[in-house]
């Protein structure tokens, strides 16, 4: 028996230095609070500054990731983006220059939103979402659809490969070329196993989840204790103040 605490004791300690060198080490209900504010900052205020300072901490906390492709990408259609936004209107004001303003101004929102979502799914595991939805008393009808799904989304890209890697051994073109030539075939090709693949790996991950317990009255034993810590007080009190700002900014422009 001491040599089974022994060993959860060791895999506790192991998933939290292996999640702790990834991003910033914040708590689970501390990311999500941070990209609830980062949605309401970047999509609900009219401020450039609000929305400037949230695009930096967004790129910052990316930055500790250690996933360079993810952040120079990120870093790269936010600049873009405001760049087109903010100078574009120097150069030309006609129809078109209008229709790439407007896409450039919320291109640079929806980006920094989508960048804090990828930020805290490279942060925060399903076990550790999951243990905190159990520790927040969630319901059942929210734990289980919650934890499919995120389950899911992996899962469902490699299937999507695995198709896509078939169908080109078999000599059916799926690539760039292929959608730009017969755009409806390609995806009538990918769609229909996709779609197949789709429910039988729904199925699958409903069931795994009830076997292990999912939804049940017991609760699974979590390797990884997620605690509210000193860097969660910094970001929680750097995240009051951005939304402040954008708070204050909105009753100037109003």
């Amino acid at each position: 028996m001491s040599q089974t605490y022994d060993l959860l004791n060791s895999a506790r300690k192991d998933s939290t230095t292996e999640l702790s060198a990834v991003g910033l080490g914040l708590d689970v209900c501390t990311a999500l609070i941070a990209l609830v504010i980062i949605n309401i900052v970047a999509l609900s205020f009219l401020s450039f500054s609000a929305l400037l300072a949230a695009a930096i901490l967004v790129c910052g906390a990316l930055a500790t990731t250690r996933r360079p492709r993810i952040f120079v990408s990120s870093v790269t259609t936010i600049t873009v983006s405001l760049a087109v936004f903010l100078l574009l209107p120097l150069v030309a004001t006609n129809t078109a220059a209008m229709i790439f303003i407007t896409l450039g101004f919320w291109t640079a929102r929806f980006a920094v939103v989508i960048c804090a979502a990828i930020y805290v799914s490279l942060t925060v595991s399903t076990s550790d979402l999951v243990a905190t939805l159990y520790r927040l008393k969630a319901p059942n009808f929210v734990t289980v659809p919650f934890t499919v799904m995120l389950r899911f989304i992996p899962q469902a890209r490699l299937e999507f490969l695995a198709i896509a890697e078939a169908m080109s051994l078999r000599g059916i073109p799926v690539g760039t070329t292929a959608w730009l030539k017969h755009p409806l075939r390609t995806i009538e090709y990918l769609l229909v196993p996709m779609l197949v693949s789709a429910s039988r790996l729904a199925d699958d991950l409903t069931a795994s989840g009830l076997v292990r317990g999912l939804g049940g009255k017991n609760h699974p034993t979590p390797l990884r204790v997620s605690k509210f810590t000193w860097r969660d007080l910094v970001a929680i009190v750097v995240l009051v103040a951005l939304f402040g700002y954008g708070l204050w900014s909105q009753g100037i422009h109003e």
